[in-house]
């Protein structure tokens, strides 16, 4: 609904306007017949145009024009009259009205191009505020990103610098600007590199280009990620191997003096064969427990570096993203948008918790207690599915239907970590849908045997985005993720798989429709049943 203040001193027109314009709807009319009483009705509420008479007893139109441009109103605003003639419109439109309509004619067709008019302002300012509350939210979002971030122009001379360069760059950002950047052009393909800050004084820095258009010139956008600590931990890292194998090189060494010893005091000695058989598995179980050892290294290092990524990276990432909403939060004076505004933050914070959790679950399955998790007894999984319906149909601000489809009872060799499947899938699938769409689940579990033996197929499926083809075979790897913007680092359904497969089980996803994969996914769950 557009919001029009009409001031005339004739009352017959007045209200003949009035239902005139109001006629088809979409603009809703208050009429005064003064311009003094107009300014008084302008301090306490707003409008998205004002029309006025140029022909006003006391202050006219025109007059009512300066007025509220020295109030600093910046209102759109028509006048409209039939005196005057082209000195009138000149001096209204100088003074900053959007349009002058000349009245004569037939009122009908005058009043249509008069409603036309503003519907066409109104539009196009709603279209300016927009484009201005963009900009200023990008300008917020890169001057409050951690990575520092430039803009070039094809000479490669700087032309804008965020506060976090002048971190990296160790310098002011008015002495940054202007100063060509010695690096090459490197569009699109990241470039790690090291950026001297001050005396003997070095950061480590991943560098990714992009070209840009920046004030209407083809630039380019260059983001500096600090990766100096990520540098510092993988050289220790390797020295730490490189120290680790050594002493295994000079242990083998010793080793194989040993053997040399033993094999020349075997053929003096062959009445003592029996106890060189038994020196001779001593060594082979050192060998075997030097290269379980080796292996745990190996899978410390892969480990140490997903937790890193995931805690300096996917949480930072997440935890910068809260911040720069709070801070428009901060800034925003309408409740509404201070409440949606905040939302994100708090979407942020569970995205980052649904981490954290499924670090600690891979973490105890493969680290801590790997035997207590791969102990397992007999569980009623059918029983386990209602609690699902509770934890997710309720979700805020979604339309979530899940339905089961299930016997009473069905077991399996299990252990507490079997509702954590199931949840995962139901996660996923809520993660990666449109959340303004209304999204169904189902849940369903059917007994079937196969080879002499029974199972329990259990399929969950929604009619979300899908999953394409490529990247099937992949999703369930411990560092892939879906083609959506939900956050995360794809551990839910790497963990549903390690579950699955300590249960003797299968997993894999098919088209909720086959053939179609953008019309939902189904997740294929397979499990030994309980004798």
């Amino acid at each position: 609904m557009i919001s029009v203040l009409l001031v005339d001193d004739k009352l017959e027109f007045r209200d003949m306007a009035k239902k005139m314009l109001e006629r088809g709807g979409g603009l809703g009319v208050v009429a005064t017949g003064s311009a003094e009483h107009a300014l008084e009705m302008l301090k306490n509420r707003t409008f998205d145009m004002i029309i006025a008479s140029s022909e006003l007893r006391g202050m006219n139109g025109i007059e009512l024009l300066d007025a509220l441009r020295a109030l600093g109103t910046d209102t759109p605003t028509i006048i409209y009259g039939s005196q005057g003639g082209e000195k009138v419109v000149v001096r209204a439109l100088r003074g900053g009205a959007e349009f002058f309509l000349q009245k004569s004619g037939d009122p009908r067709s005058q009043f249509m191009e008069l409603r036309h008019v503003i519907e066409e302002i109104a539009k196009r300012k709603h279209t300016e505020s927009m484009l201005i509350r963009r900009e200023k939210d990008f300008r917020t979002i890169v001057e409050k990103n951690a990575d520092a971030m430039l803009v070039l122009d094809r000479e490669g001379s700087i032309k804008y610098a965020n506060p976090a360069s002048s971190v990296l760059f160790n310098l002011p950002q008015s002495d940054i600007m202007g100063k060509v950047l010695g690096f090459p052009i490197i569009l699109d393909e990241p470039v790690e590199m090291y950026i001297v800050r001050g005396f003997q004084e070095f950061v480590a820095a991943e560098m990714r280009m992009v070209e840009v258009e920046w004030e209407e010139e083809s630039s380019y956008l260059i983001s500096f990620r600090d990766v100096t600590g990520h540098v510092r931990y993988e050289e220790e890292l390797e020295d730490r191997v490189s120290e680790r194998t050594e002493t295994l090189r000079l242990t083998n060494e010793q080793l194989l003096g040993e053997i040399e010893t033993r094999k020349t005091a075997e053929e003096a000695l062959r009445k003592e064969i029996n106890d060189r058989t038994a020196t001779e598995e001593e060594l082979r179980c050192e060998i075997e427990q030097r290269e379980v050892a080796e292996r745990t290294l190996e899978e410390a290092k892969a480990q140490a570096e997903l937790y890193l990524d995931l805690m300096g990276h996917d949480i930072n990432n997440l935890n910068q993203i809260g911040i720069g909403y709070l801070e428009l939060a901060r800034e925003s004076s309408s409740l509404e948008e201070m409440k949606s505004l905040i939302e994100k933050p708090l979407e942020a914070m569970r995205s980052a918790s649904d981490i954290i959790d499924n670090v600690r679950k891979l973490k105890q399955v493969t680290i801590d207690q790997p035997d207590k998790y791969q102990t397992t007894r007999t569980i009623d999984m059918c029983g386990m599915l209602p609690g699902i319906i509770d934890q997710y149909s309720q979700v805020k601000g979604r339309d979530i239907r899940i339905n089961i489809d299930a016997p009473k009872v069905c077991y399996i060799k299990a252990n507490d970590l079997i509702k954590d499947v199931f949840t995962n899938l139901v996660d996923n699938a809520i993660k990666h849908s449109d959340p303004i769409r209304p999204l169904t689940i189902d849940i369903k579990i059917k007994p079937i045997k196969e080879k002499k033996r029974q199972y329990l197929f259990c399929t969950v499926e929604d009619n979300g985005p899908g999953i394409p083809d490529w990247i099937k075979d992949k999703i369930f790897l411990r560092f892939q993720r879906g083609s959506t913007k939900a956050h995360g680092k794809g551990l839910g359904l790497y963990l549903v798989k390690k579950l699955v497969e300590s249960y003797n089980g299968a997993v894999w996803v098919e088209d909720r429709i086959p053939g179609v994969y953008n019309k939902g996914a189904k997740f294929i769950v397979t499990l030994p049943a309980a004798e």
